[in-house]
């Protein structure tokens, strides 16, 4: 199959990263857009403005997701999905689903500027609510788009007191009408661009990386209830201590995910009520995040977190509830989409290893509905999630342009 020789432009494509990062900027040169936010909001605006200006239609649907379509020369074959997210987690990096974004918007705008018309629709989307910290959930909206939404999520509230309801509609949206996010036809396919947040592109020396699996991952909340009392008065022996239980607990789940091969176990947030100096802590709420590629070692070590949690809550005589806030299975991508994605960087004379994600990507949601692949850009030193995160203009570029050449060989061209 011949594939058109169109290229990406570059400069565009770091002007527009760096126009974004001013969204929300932190002092530091960071970037915090907490999802359904008023900067999330300006930054979904202005990428929905150069949507417009590529020539693309532009639709906002009722989880808050946001696509431009370029129309295909036949309207009712099944679109190929490019996209990622916009949020970020606080003081976070300025590439992390940003150069997703502004990679599907590059990849379709520089079809549309060719005067090519597509065989299929190509359609690029954001996603709301990639991040999932300020509303203890994620992927909100590939949940939403994939029906595979939970209820629970639409109860949740921020640390604020703010409701994802109340959030939803500052936005105009209606959290009883969230549902009608789901897709009903057929998906050609989705790709998704991302940094590699990790070290080992680079310490190979390469620009990018071929993703043919995600880590699975089970997102807990959990909730310690002892007894408050006075810090003076009520004797060591006859406490009911939260943030003690709470303690052992944590240092449990460490301890289980040092012992599993390939397991990471991370307590990310803690809260303690009341919260004063002088008064023993009754109570205790905390997250766990437990990610493995193997799912018997996921739901095995998620057993003996939560066994782990209740026993430390029996020790101090507190009462714990735990309740799943993320629960994703091990996904390995789509062969096909894999095996386009190494022939897009076999033409551009790039070698691009396959390599496993452990960190978790709406191409895990979107697996559930339609094929999905994925590519790697390298970032300096594995950093991310930090304001020091960064992937080099050159290494964007190219992995942009193995993208475009990819949608290309998938959507086919008719003129």
């Amino acid at each position: 199959m011949t594939i058109p020789d169109l290229r990406i432009d570059g400069d565009r494509l770091a002007n527009r990263l760096a126009e974004l990062a001013r969204i929300g900027a932190t002092p530091d040169g960071g970037v915090t857009r907490p999802a359904f936010s008023a900067e999330d909001h300006r930054a979904h605006d202005l990428f929905a403005g150069w949507l417009a200006e590529a020539g693309l239609a532009v639709r906002w649907d009722a989880a808050g997701n946001l696509f431009g379509r370029l129309p295909g020369a036949d309207p009712a074959a099944a679109p190929l999905l490019i996209g990622s997210h916009l949020d970020t987690v606080p003081n976070g990096g300025r590439y992390d689903g940003a150069l997703g974004c502004v990679g599907a918007l590059e990849v379709a705008a520089t079809i549309a500027g060719s005067g090519l018309t597509p065989a299929r629709p190509l359609e690029v989307v954001v996603w709301s609510d990639e991040e999932g910290w300020r509303f203890s959930g994620g992927f909100f909206g590939s949940m939403a788009f994939t029906g595979t939404l939970r209820p629970a999520m639409l109860d949740a509230v921020d640390a604020q007191g703010t409701s994802i309801g109340e959030a939803l509609k500052k936005w105009g949206l209606d959290r009883a009408t969230v549902g009608d996010a789901a897709r009903h036809g057929p998906l050609a396919g989705y790709l998704e661009l991302h940094i590699e947040q990790g070290p080992m592109l680079e310490s190979r020396g390469l620009a990018v990386g071929v993703v043919d699996s995600i880590v699975g991952l089970v997102g807990l909340d959990v909730h310690l209830e002892g007894r408050a009392g006075h810090a003076g008065t009520v004797p060591m022996a006859l406490r009911a201590d939260a943030l003690c239980a709470a303690a052992e607990a944590v240092l449990a789940c460490e301890r289980i995910g040092r012992a599993a091969v390939g397991v990471t176990a991370t307590v990310g947030t803690l809260s303690v009520r009341p919260g004063a100096s002088n008064v023993i802590p009754g109570a205790c709420r905390f997250s766990v995040d437990l990610r493995s590629a193997d799912a018997t070692t996921l739901w095995r070590c998620q057993e003996a977190i939560r066994e782990a949690i209740e026993a430390a809550a029996q020790r101090r005589s507190a009462r714990a509830t735990i309740a799943p806030s993320m629960q994703v299975a091990p996904v390995a991508l789509s062969e096909r989409l894999v095996a386009a994605l190494e022939r897009a960087c076999a033409r551009r004379g790039l070698q691009a290893p396959r390599m496993g994600s452990g960190a978790g990507h709406d191409a895990m949601i979107l697996s559930g509905i339609a094929e999905a692949g994925m590519l790697f850009v390298r970032c300096r030193e594995g950093i991310s999630h930090h304001p020091a995160e960064y992937a080099g203009p050159e290494d964007n570029t190219t992995g942009v342009q193995v993208l475009l050449d990819a949608a290309l060989e998938l959507c086919g061209t008719a003129s």
